[in-house]
């Protein structure tokens, strides 16, 4: 499945570092060999695939530890018509298959508990969840996890906080045995879709219950794993209060609790406040908006992911105002499952639209936007 063209080839470049110049030190010679590498050209063998960039770059979407056949709401794959009706692993590892182009090594992984949102989780559903991280280890994928209950924001049937307690504790071992494939952690358990909102008892609106999940996350998470707050400053100030806000360089990848929460945008360019990500009048999702800057302050030193709505439903995205909140916001990964027609087999939605949007390398350079030296250019420094 290749869709890296124009705008949405652009996107991935955000999300890749490349080493323009590397020094090797020849065993037992005095002298060192320089060499000197160049930016990705059309031309060149693979030039137009995506690069293995662990941690970063586009995603997939997926759902993980439920019981083989289960019915569920929501399905992340592509040709369902071929797979399974009910869940199985191999719905994201026969998508991750058809973009292996595309460089796709990261996925969001929903583990729904909802079956245990009154009970302590069994042996099996704990063997099961194991076997999905089993199969994504093997598949060379790193998934950032999120535990959830609630699909829906009916406040109908969710866990008490201190049933979530137990469950996080029973998960606890899992976590940690599992931390070579766990990129972030996800503010997670918690309400509609593990985002903080909507919870059958009202947990979020007591920050006290904040401050204790998330303090026991963080000691059982390792010291180099973030966990991603839906909305970024509001979350970290219920958490911390005022002294713990700050970060930047001197303090980044410390392991300081402050430096380890990180960013994830579930409504990116989604009506003007993001879905509710930037509710705060007259600014909302633009600079001008406190809550909006303290993201761009920090997000240089912190995991920062997102998705649009489904299936456009906040309006179609344009492409090239996405590569400037991408850049403005250093964002290290983007799901392509919500607004792309392949997972659909219907209209075209967003990323669509982007792989046909031109793009000339002018615009890049008049927005100060970084690009790969070689895009634009054939192995003969042509224009392409």
């Amino acid at each position: 499945m290749k869709f890296l063209d124009n705008i949405s080839a652009i996107i991935l470049i955000f999300f890749i570092s490349l080493n323009h110049t590397n020094t090797i030190d020849a065993q037992n010679q005095l002298k060192s060999q320089t060499i000197n590498y160049h930016g990705i050209r059309a031309d060149d063998p693979g030039g137009r695939c995506g690069l293995l960039n662990p941690e970063r770059g586009f995603r997939l979407t997926s759902m993980i530890g439920k019981p083989p056949g289960a019915k569920l709401r929501f399905i992340f794959a592509l040709n369902r018509d071929r797979l399974p009706d009910g869940f199985t692993d191999d719905w994201l590892l026969t998508t991750l298959n058809q973009f292996k182009s595309d460089g796709i090594t990261l996925t969001s992984s929903y583990c729904y508990l909802n079956d245990f949102h009154d009970k302590p989780l069994s042996d099996k559903r704990l063997e099961m969840i194991q076997k999905s991280l089993d199969r994504y280890r093997q598949a060379g994928i790193k998934i950032m996890l999120r535990f959830a209950y609630e699909d829906n924001s009916l406040r109908k049937k969710g866990p008490s906080f201190e049933m979530i307690l137990t469950h996080l504790e029973q998960l606890a071992p899992l976590i940690k045995r599992n931390k070579d494939i766990i990129y972030t952690l996800q503010a997670t358990f918690i309400g509609a879709f593990g985002e903080w909102h909507n919870s059958t008892h009202y947990i979020e609106e007591d920050h006290s219950n904040l401050v204790k999940l998330v303090k026991r996350e963080l000691e059982i998470l390792p010291k180099d794993r973030m966990i991603q707050f839906r909305v970024l400053a509001k979350s970290k100030h219920w958490i911390f209060g005022d002294s713990l806000m700050h970060v930047d360089e001197s303090n980044a990848f410390s392991g300081a609790p402050e430096a380890r929460i990180g960013f994830g945008d579930m409504g990116f360019l989604s009506e003007d406040d993001d879905g509710g990500t930037w509710p705060e009048p007259p600014f909302y999702a633009n600079p001008g908006n406190p809550e909006f800057d303290y993201v761009t302050q920090v997000s240089p030193y912190i995991a920062v992911t997102g998705e649009p709505y489904w299936k456009d439903v906040g309006g179609q995205i344009d492409g090239k105002s996405a590569i400037r909140r991408l850049r403005l916001h250093h964002w290290s990964s983007l799901s392509i499952t919500q607004t792309y027609s392949v997972f659909y087999g219907e209209k075209r939605y967003s990323i669509d639209r982007w792989m046909e949007t031109p793009l000339a390398e002018e615009e890049l350079h008049r927005e100060n936007l970084p690009i790969s030296d070689g895009y634009f250019r054939d192995y003969a420094g042509k224009p392409v």
